[in-house]
Order: C-alpha cells, then sequence, then structure tokens
C-alpha cells in the first residue's frame, strides 16, 4: 500500500482542525493503519493533545519540526515521537519565525519524503492562516481535507483559500481536495443545513465532496481536549463524535485508497 499524504487545512481556526487530525489518527491506528502525524501549526496544538506535558517539555525540545527545517544533519527518524494515537513530528512556537526566514517551500516535503514509505498515512496539522508553512504543507501533501464548521463564518474565506490551493499545484500539480469535513454541526438546525448546501454547491464546482459523516456537536468533548491538552478520545470511547470520526476514517480510506 502506497501512502497517502493528507493536510487538513483551512485559513479559519476554531474548526477542529486539529482535533480532527489526531482523531483520525486515532481511528486510522485502530485500524491497524500505521500513521504519522507532522504538526506545522505553531499553536502545537495537535502535539499537546498526542504528548503528556508537551508544553513543560517544549522549552528544551530539540527535535521539533523547526529544527528539521533548519538543522539539514538531524534525522528524520530520530525526531519522531512514539505516542498511543501514532506517530508524531511535533511543532514549536519557533515556526512562528518561518514567514520572515525566506526558505523555499519544499523543506516540509523533503522532510516527508524521508519517511514517506514508513507509513500508511501522513497527516499534517496546518495552522489557520495563509502563509509559508500552509503552502509548505500543501506542497508535500496529496490530498486536502477541509474541516468547516457549517457556519457562516467559517467558510468565508474558503474562495481564498483555494486561491492558494491553486498556487500550490503550479509546483504540487498531483494535489487534490477530497473534501469538506463539517465538525461540531448539528444536521437538524436549519441554519447548519442551509450552510452544508452551499459547500455542496462549493464541492461541486471544485469537483470534490462534502463527507456525509458530520461531527456532531460535542462542546463538553471538544472543550476538555483544549483544557486538558490531550487526546480525549481515548477516554471517550462510547462517545459520538468518536463515532463520527471512525466513519469519516473509513470514508477517508475508501476515498484514498
Amino acid at each position: 500500500m502506497s501512502c497517502s499524504v493528507i493536510a487538513f487545512s483551512n485559513q479559519k481556526g476554531g474548526v477542529g482542525k486539529s482535533t480532527s487530525v489526531v482523531a483520525t489518527a486515532g481511528c486510522l491506528l485502530g485500524r491497524g493503519y500505521t500513521v504519522l502525524v507532522i504538526d506545522t501549526d505553531p499553536q502545537a496544538t495537535a502535539s499537546s493533545y498526542m504528548v503528556s506535558d508537551f508544553e513543560k517539555q517544549e522549552e528544551g525540545r530539540e527535535a521539533s519540526l523547526y529544527h528539521l527545517i533548519m538543522d539539514e544533519n538531524l534525522s528524520v527518524p530520530d525526531s519522531i515521537v512514539h505516542t498511543p494515537s501514532g506517530d508524531l513530528i511535533t511543532a514549536s512556537f519557533l515556526l512562528y519565525d518561518m514567514d520572515r526566514l525566506g526558505l523555499g517551500t519544499s523543506a516540509i516535503k523533503e522532510i516527508v519524503d524521508e519517511v514517506r514509505g514508513q507509513y500508511d498515512f501522513i497527516l499534517i496539522d496546518t495552522p489557520p492562516n495563509l502563509g509559508w508553512l500552509q503552502t509548505a504543507a500543501l506542497e508535500a501533501s496529496d490530498d486536502i481535507v477541509i474541516p468547516t464548521k457549517a457556519t457562516a463564518q467559517s467558510i468565508r474565506g474558503i474562495p481564498t483559500f483555494f486561491d492558494t490551493v491553486y498556487y500550490v499545484q503550479n509546483t504540487n500539480p498531483k494535489l487534490r481536495i477530497l473534501g469538506f469535513l463539517i465538525t461540531m454541526s448539528n444536521k437538524r438546525v436549519l441554519a447548519c443545513k442551509a450552510i452544508a448546501g452551499e459547500l455542496e454547491t462549493i464541492a461541486q464546482q471544485m469537483g470534490c465532496q462534502v463527507f456525509p459523516e458530520w461531527i456532531r456537536l460535542a462542546e463538553g468533548l471538544f472543550g476538555e481536549a483544549e483544557a486538558m491538552h490531550t487526546n480525549v478520545f481515548q477516554m471517550h470511547r462510547k462517545n459520538n463524535a468518536l463515532k463520527d470520526y471512525a466513519a469519516f476514517a473509513d470514508a477517508l480510506i475508501k476515498a484514498v485508497k
């Protein structure tokens, strides 16, 4: 089985992007796939979910994504952290400097290429803004999943994000958008249904899909994930949101394989 490199990306924050990466990684791992998560977001949310006491360890960490980009002598395999939710290349607050350094955008692709033969899936969590990190992450990816809430505010920046995808396709012509993943939303709410209809129209225009597996609203669950800096999906096996992510993971496997 060839490796699928999938970026979870949206320029809008607060849409459950990092949680979706970690939850999907856990679901894929539970199905017997080998999974690597690469956290390219300086906020390091995915890293803090996957690594216990990440914030306490970050200051002395010398094998994050930032260090891999800046030090060509650093080994990628030796920089990978093994966790119960999958393998991880951690983010760092130092990544905030990347936009001003003027580096080529192939740096993350070079890291991915070094280890993609060892994994079935590499999931990339991207920052919620347009810049060097997001561009470099997309250049390293095969496919894109766009997590979004079913709200007008959440989908407002999608045309601008598509412009970034078009730009990256000049150097990565195989990059494709798999579809929209609706998160933290309720299918029974009329306003959500209306926004989902708009997303269906956009998806048809873009030649992708809106994944039918909505991630149900679970405010307590997502809030706990943020507060405890942990992967709560290991703690709430019977949670409806986890069931939704399991169904999405199955759909994702079919979409890329």
